[in-house]
């Protein structure tokens, strides 16, 4: 449900402020941001507190190699100093919206072993504070994990049907709606998610949505925002499920955009005119335009020699996903076998609508067996 509703509006950046390109998880990576810095020592080798003097040294490793991995290439280029000053700017609280910062506290949480399956492991933060930090630091770093990890159990547990009433939820969900634009001046706004259900959706999906949205729309009876829109996540998804998650970012569509060529990725940004929204496309695919997004997908293919004459080579492709997927994380032949059951799909006047027509028949697909 969290990018399924995506308006366009002049007053976003009013609304959604700092707020517009961060989930819990991106959250959960601000709060232990500083450890970032500092962690780094194999558990599995030490059960002794580290001194600032070797955390300092591991993380220096880390560091140099998580920079490297992010997309520098050189230690002489104007990229490699930008990059080192980014994240030197980590230790005194600064976190622009920088993907290749993203990139690289997701390289270093993985590095440490508190990154896995695309989530923050809560429980190993807390190990590692506990085994590695100086009793001094421990306390403090504990209780920052458990504040931010709160909220990632409590959006981990909405995804299970579980809505405590808690005040970090409900504003949570609130800030869900109003960057999806489905609230506005605390105030549901029903039709407009009707709207980007038709224009997103196929439309058996969009009917039952609009069904659901109609249902709990006139639910809500708390006058406080967050409460209220707590109240509708919490009836959409008793109502309908499936369709809470439906439009989340896709694991393997990111790594597959992240293992493309630089200049073929660079070329269909601007062929499919997403110039404007590549940082968004490179996090969360789902918040671009559909129509761009499906202009971007049918330009890489071309450029990679799966899309030939208006149909997908699918040998091609199949070489292309298992060379950019790792196989046991992405489930590569399941995919392939749900493209090529969507091939059929593939209608359209051109490579554009046809491949969107496929891409929203495989993300349903998708959906529909939990991968």
């Amino acid at each position: 449900m969290a990018r399924l509703w995506v308006e366009k509006d002049e007053d976003a950046d009013e609304e959604g402020g700092v707020w517009s390109s961060f989930s819990a998880r991106q959250m959960l990576l601000l709060c232990v941001g500083v450890p970032l810095e500092i962690q780094g020592f194999d558990i599995s080798k030490s059960h002794v507190a580290m001194t600032i003097e070797q955390m300092q040294k591991t993380a220096t490793g880390i560091r140099n190699t998580c920079i490297t991995k992010t997309g520098v290439n050189a230690a002489v280029d104007d990229s490699y100093l930008l990059n080192v000053e980014l994240v030197n700017g980590m230790k005194t609280g600064q976190y622009p919206e920088d993907h290749n910062l993203q990139c690289y506290a997701q390289c270093v949480m993985k590095t440490i072993r508190t990154f896995k399956n695309q989530k923050v492991d809560v429980d190993m933060v807390t190990k590692q504070i506990e085994m590695m930090m100086p009793m001094e630091w421990q306390e403090g770093m504990k209780a920052a994990a458990r504040k931010c990890g709160a909220l990632e159990l409590l959006d981990n547990a909405s995804q299970k049907g579980e809505f405590p009433p808690d005040p970090k939820l409900q504003c949570y969900f609130k800030c869900v709606l109003v960057l999806s634009k489905a609230m506005k001046n605390d105030q549901l706004r029903p039709e407009v998610m009707k709207t980007q259900a038709e224009l997103m959706l196929t439309d058996d999906l969009s009917e039952r949505i609009k069904v659901t949205i109609d249902k709990c729309a006139p639910s809500i009876t708390s006058s406080d925002s967050c409460e209220a829109a707590w109240q509708f996540a919490k009836c959409y998804y008793e109502t309908d499920s499936s369709g809470m998650t439906l439009a989340k970012a896709d694991y393997g569509f990111q790594k597959y955009i992240h293992g493309m060529s630089p200049n073929v990725l660079e070329t269909c940004i601007k062929e499919s005119k997403l110039e404007a929204d590549k940082d968004k496309l490179l996090t969360d695919e789902t918040s671009v335009d559909p129509e761009k997004f499906s202009c971007f997908i049918a330009c890489t293919l071309k450029n990679n020699g799966a899309l030939a004459n208006g149909e997908i080579q699918f040998n091609v492709l199949s070489e292309l996903l298992k060379k950019l997927l790792p196989e046991k994380e992405d489930k590569v032949s399941e995919r392939l076998e749900i493209i090529k059951s969507c091939l059929p799909e593939g209608t359209g006047s051109n490579d554009c609508e046809r491949i969107g027509n496929i891409v929203k028949c495989v993300q349903i697909k998708l959906k529909e067996k939990g991968i």
